[in-house]
Order: structure tokens, then sequence, then C-alpha cells
């Protein structure tokens, strides 16, 4: 029998700026982490230190007294700066920087960036009365992703 235990933490904040009636600016950062722990006979563990002691810097597999047991981790911090011109013309910035204990020390992060530019076509002069669209929105994006 397998039991396993995945402990998730994530932290963000924004903030949300009107520099004047034309221009809005939006900030957004955070971190987040996730810990998988499994043993092969979860039920039979009586003594607890060998996960107390687990480390980040690899993954782990030993041996107790009652089976196998594994951890995993993975760590990401990451920012998003959204800004709009007039409530039309957008353009969106991120960055993600990412770790996992399943890479060795030397490979272990990963950096992924992104941007993104958009124009809200049915706010321009010539869409506000068409009835028929209630929303028309053109964006072209470029980003890089990354797994384990």
């Amino acid at each position: 029998m397998t039991n396993a235990k995945r402990h998730t933490l994530n932290i963000t904040t924004d903030y949300n700026w009107q520099i004047n009636e034309k221009n809005n600016l939006k900030v957004l950062v955070g971190m987040n982490r996730t810990d998988w722990e499994s043993e092969d006979n979860w039920s039979q563990i009586t003594n607890l230190t060998d996960i107390n002691n687990l480390s980040w810097d690899k993954t782990i597999g030993t041996q107790t007294s009652s089976g196998n047991l594994y951890w995993d981790g993975q760590l990401g911090f990451f920012g998003r700066v959204n800004y709009s011109f007039m409530n039309r013309y957008l353009i969106t910035a991120t960055l993600r920087n990412d770790g996992t204990s399943r890479f060795s020390k030397d490979n272990r992060w990963g950096l992924f960036p992104s941007v993104a530019l958009g124009w809200k076509i049915k706010e321009e002069g010539f869409m506000k009365d068409v009835d028929a669209v209630s929303d028309l929105k053109l964006r072209l994006g470029y980003g890089i992703t990354g797994q384990q």
C-alpha cells in the first residue's frame, strides 16, 4: 500500500495603480511551493524524524523500518505587469523562475518569460455602436514554458 501527501503554499500580492484617466498599471508578484511525500507503507511509520529532516537539495529515497520514503519539491517565484492605455491597448509581461528537486543542482532552475500585446477592438469608436458584437479583442503573445 502506498500513501502520499501533498503540501502546497501559494502567496500572491497585487497592486493596481490608476496613473491617470488614460493609463493603468497592475502588478502581481508571488511564490508557490509544493512538496510531495510518499511511502510504500505509510500507516506503519512510527518515527517521523526522516520526514522532518528532508532537504530541498535533492529528491530523497530512503529506506525506513516500514518501507521506502520519497520526497519531491517544486518552488516558483513569479511576477506579472499589465499596462493599459485608454482601456484599449494592452501590454502584459510575465516572468517566472521555477525550480524542482527532480533535477541536479546544476540544472534545477528555469527562467520562463512571456509577453503579450492586446487590442480591445470593441472599445474603438467604429465598434462601439455594433450591438451584434459584445466584446472583441485581438491578442498576440509569446512565451517560454517548461516542465519537469
